[in-house]
């Protein structure tokens, strides 16, 4: 898989199942009192002059003492963490895992079923509120980039009670978060408040989920769902754990997550370290916000327009076209600016189709959003718009762009020219397609006209029908009139239409901007 730093993908993983007790091979004495090795934990590994970061999470399993655990190891280089993963068990002190697994993420390569890790627990006499130190070693990665001179690795790992004594919520997890800082990573994740998660690394897509298996404790389960080339095992699902840090302050700062093949036969694995983003929103307006309008790009690229009725028709160009998002938004519940749309469609130029969802937020001219962009690995894209004037510069009147010929200029991706006649009816071509009128077809008529319902705003409805082996079909849209400051009459339309093409009921979403021939 390909991977930024801090994020390993390779295979992963032989099912975590707990394992049996025996010596703990490092010469300590074990404690009469049974320990109980849930948590949290950080501390170092290896040799120690050669001592590297080393941080773990460790499950109880059912009765507390030993299940599933996850080790990584700081490589100290630009593919940033080792993974060792399996599962443990504790017998009194003595903890033990045999047949453990470790990624290398410096080569790529696995030692499966070949690590046993050994230990001493102390500390935790307590299944409730743990406070253990482990110290012990696991033996040689051998034949990995990660093999030492030396048949056991060190380590040792303390009980991190301010990040596995703390509540869980989906709330305190929804967050931007990106590999950056230290770790660097070319990788995103975006978690909303119902504990939907989308993100990408690389070219590999992620979707999936996020829980809270105990409120009570800081440890989150986590879905993630590849696809895409970028991935070693597109198709595949991972599931793990999410730990989340905090500053000095108390405010979230990070996050780390471990996930490991569902199939267990499988070696995959994902160690994330990563940061969050925690630009501070601003206040929810006392009164409700409307998207309704004209908006062009501040960052992002998208501008488009989001009719009365708040169907919206955003578009980017994307090298020869365009790509297009569409659908209605719906205003979130108890909220005076927020808007969202579940079941929005992206329509890529390269003439493809996806389902995807939008988030935005309007506060006065400004409209700032983010979706699940396929055209990314269906990584949580972000845009910003402004409120554009044109949308307001008149009202929209058929005799202002009646009895003209419109084209498109020479840089479009589309050639288009469409005629309007007085009555408002459309005739003309796009590419190789006729627009269809009812002069010279008799049937079906392509039409321009005022939105439905509007006053002031510039704002009109249209129909547009083709024929032509290629294009037979129907497209209906929108489109506003491009004036001269002061001028009663349009120089130049943009049109945005979606339709279906009769040949293989292709869904299709166009892009014109047109204008009048110069004299």
């Amino acid at each position: 898989m390909r991977r930024g730093r801090g994020l390993l993908g390779a295979g992963m993983m032989v099912a975590l199942g707990a394992c049996g007790g025996g010596d703990s091979g490092d010469g300590g004495g074990p404690a009469a009192v049974q320990q109980y090795p849930a948590g949290i934990y950080t501390g170092k590994a290896g040799p120690l002059a050669t001592q590297r970061d080393f941080i773990g999470i460790v499950d109880g399993g059912r009765n507390g003492t030993g299940g599933n655990f996850y080790f990584a190891l700081d490589t100290g280089t630009s593919r940033g963490y080792d993974g060792l993963y399996g599962g443990l068990s504790v017998t009194l002190a003595t903890l033990r895992a045999t047949n453990a697994t470790y990624y290398s993420t410096v080569d790529g390569k696995f030692v499966a079923n070949g690590v046993t890790v050994s230990g001493i627990v102390t500390g935790a006499a307590s299944a409730e509120n743990p406070g253990a130190r482990i110290s012990g070693n696991y033996s040689n990665p051998a034949g990995t980039a990660a093999a030492t001179s030396s048949p056991l690795v060190p380590f040792t790992l303390d009980y991190r009670e301010d990040l596995y004594v703390r509540a869980s919520s989906l709330a305190t997890m929804a967050g931007t978060y990106q590999g950056g800082g230290p770790f660097g990573g070319a990788w995103n994740m975006t978690v909303d408040t119902a504990g939907r998660l989308t993100g990408s690394n690389s070219g590999c897509a992620l979707t999936g989920s996020v829980s809270t298996p105990n409120p009570a404790r800081g440890v989150y389960g986590i879905v993630l769902n590849l696809a895409g080339t970028g991935c070693s095992r597109p198709g595949s699902t991972q599931t793990g754990w999410a730990v989340l840090t905090y500053d000095a302050k108390g405010a979230k700062s990070g996050i780390w997550v471990f996930t490991t093949d569902a199939d267990s036969k499988a070696l995959n694995t994902f160690i994330l370290n990563g940061l969050a983003d925690n630009s501070v929103e601003p206040p929810d307006p006392a009164t409700p916000q409307f998207a309704e309008g004209y908006w062009t790009p501040t960052s992002g690229a998208f501008e488009g327009v989001v009719t009365p009725d708040s169907y919206y028709f955003l578009y980017r160009r994307n090298g020869a076209g365009y790509d297009v998002l569409s659908g209605r938004l719906t205003r979130v519940a108890g909220s005076n600016s927020k808007m969202t749309d579940e079941a929005a469609t992206f329509y890529s130029a390269q003439g493809t189709t996806a389902a995807t969802s939008l988030n935005g937020t309007v506060i006065g001219d400004a409209f700032t959003g983010s979706f699940a962009d396929p055209a990314a690995g269906n990584a949580a894209t972000q845009f910003a718009m402004a409120k554009d004037g044109i949308y307001q510069a008149a009202p929209a009147r058929l005799a202002a762009v009646a009895g003209k010929s419109y084209q498109t200029p020479s840089l479009e991706p589309l050639s288009m020219t469409v005629n309007v006649a007085a009555d408002g009816v459309l005739s003309g071509s796009r590419e190789a397609c006729r627009i269809v009128d009812s002069s010279t077809d008799g049937g079906p008529i392509s039409r321009i006209g005022p939105y439905p319902g509007i006053t002031t705003q510039n704002l009109f409805q249209v129909k547009l029908i083709f024929t032509g082996a290629a294009c037979a079909g129907s497209e209906d849209g929108i489109a506003v009139a491009v004036y001269d400051p002061g001028a009663q009459t349009a120089k130049g339309l943009r049109i945005f239409t979606l339709g279906t093409l009769t040949s293989s009921t292709q869904r299709v979403a166009k892009v014109a901007q047109l204008a009048t021939p110069a004299p």
